[in-house]
């Protein structure tokens, strides 16, 4: 009996793990992995597909204001930020490939020769915005706690709950195991 009752009480910090990685999966599938392609996107057009695939996922989950921050709201953690970088991005991707060149043959060849450069520019910027170099590897810049935003606080209050109910849970398992 305590054996069953110390293994009821671990469910809710496993549903909570759970809860959790299937968000980040989720997450890295729906929008990480499109804002990587955006930043190896070797085409103004490519990366422009991609990047207003993720502010339509952004948009669409809610993604657009606020903080991941519970206690301390620190910059790193502003979602509007990292929002409104991800807008201006694909606002320069539209620019550039909605900007016309009509002139003469020497001005048509130079300006041919500054768009090329404004968009290794503009991929070589979004790269730098979407992309951080560390230590093990490339990384899609987000807030951390991202993926489980705006229900960061459900989140939080859950998972507390699920560390204090383990308490007495490992208590149970332990002295069940030494009954035996």
């Amino acid at each position: 009996m305590k054996f069953s009752f110390g293994i009821l009480l671990c469910i809710p910090l496993l549903l909570w793990t759970i809860f959790r990685t299937v968000n980040c999966i989720t997450f890295s599938i729906d929008c990480g992995q499109h804002m990587k392609r955006a930043a190896h996107a070797n085409s103004v057009e490519m990366a422009q597909k991609e990047m207003v695939y993720v502010v339509k996922y952004c948009e669409d989950h809610r993604l657009t204001e606020g903080t991941v921050s519970i206690i301390l709201h620190q910059p790193k953690n502003d979602v509007g930020f990292w929002y409104n970088n991800m807008k201006a991005c694909l606002a320069e991707l539209d620019t550039i490939i909605n900007s016309k060149d009509t002139s003469t043959t020497e001005a048509s060849r130079l300006s041919k020769w500054n768009s090329c450069t404004a968009k290794t520019n503009a991929l070589m910027k979004l790269r730098e915005t979407l992309v951080a170099h560390g230590e093990k590897g490339d990384r899609t810049v987000c807030p951390n706690g991202i993926t489980i935003y705006p229900n960061n606080v459900i989140y939080c209050i859950w998972g507390i709950i699920g560390l204090i109910l383990l308490i007495p849970s490992v208590y149970l398992i332990c002295r069940a195991i030494d009954e035996l």
